[in-house]
């Protein structure tokens, strides 16, 4: 015997409209969640390392082949206040080595 309670429940189961009514619930949600993330700080920092080596065309270069190491480092910091107010920073480096 089905009960009027087990059909109202599998109904509601397997009634596709009823999950699309609460996939908009949980788009809400998530839309709640993003604009609330605009104001969350961002950091990042990279890294770079390059090693070159080519034949000189020049005794006046100093050695038959040239060796050249480059390091770029970076760092920024970057964040949106409530009132609108949009903070970035920003710290860049090159090395250059040449041997």
């Amino acid at each position: 015997m089905l009960t009027l309670d087990d059909a109202i429940r599998l109904a509601m189961a397997n009634n596709i409209d009823i999950r699309v009514d609460q996939a908009t619930v949980d788009f809400a949600k998530n839309n709640v969640y993003r604009q609330s993330a605009l104001f969350d700080p961002l950091a990042s920092a990279s890294f770079v390392d390059q090693r070159v080596k080519t034949q000189t065309s020049s005794q006046l270069q100093g050695a038959a082949v040239l060796n050249t190491l480059n390091q770029t480092t970076q760092f920024g910091y970057a964040q949106t206040f409530p009132t609108g107010t949009n903070f970035q920073t920003f710290f860049g480096n090159l090395k250059i080595v040449n041997e």
